[in-house]
C-alpha cells in the first residue's frame, strides 16, 4: 500500500450515434450484432462496426459517414 492518499481516475470514451440506417440493413459492434432502433445505432468510441446492406441493396451503397454532433 502506498504511504498516502492515491486519487483514481476513470476515462469514459465517448459514444456515437449511427443514424438513417435503412430498414433490413444489419449492423455489427465488435463482432456482436446489434438491431437498430429506429433506424439508429449506439457506438463506443474504438468499436470495430460492420454495416451488412440487405439483399439487393449492395448497388447502392457508395458511401457511409459517422457525423459527431
Amino acid at each position: 500500500m502506498p504511504a498516502c492518499d492515491v486519487e483514481l481516475g476513470v476515462e469514459y470514451y465517448p459514444e456515437y450515434t449511427l443514424s438513417d440506417i435503412p430498414a433490413g440493413w444489419k449492423v455489427k459492434v465488435n463482432g456482436v450484432e446489434v438491431p437498430p432502433d429506429n433506424g439508429e445505432v449506439t457506438i463506443p468510441e474504438n468499436a470495430n462496426v460492420e454495416i451488412i446492406p440487405s439483399a439487393g441493396d449492395e448497388s447502392n451503397v457508395k458511401s457511409v459517414k459517422l457525423v459527431d454532433d
